[in-house]
């Protein structure tokens, strides 16, 4: 319980990064370049994670 209250105040500057990550405009675009291209920049995901 005592790690969890610790790490409480993290929670928020997370919760803003991930909501400036997936807004909807993002996520449009991204849907948009997916359904145009396809599987044609897989490995620009690929290459960005290693």
């Amino acid at each position: 319980m005592k790690r969890a209250l610790r790490a409480l105040p993290l929670i928020g500057p997370a919760l803003v990064a991930g909501v400036a990550y997936l807004d909807p405009g993002n996520v449009a675009s991204n849907m948009t370049a997916g359904a145009r291209y396809g599987y044609l920049l897989v490995w620009v995901v690929v290459s960005a994670n290693l």
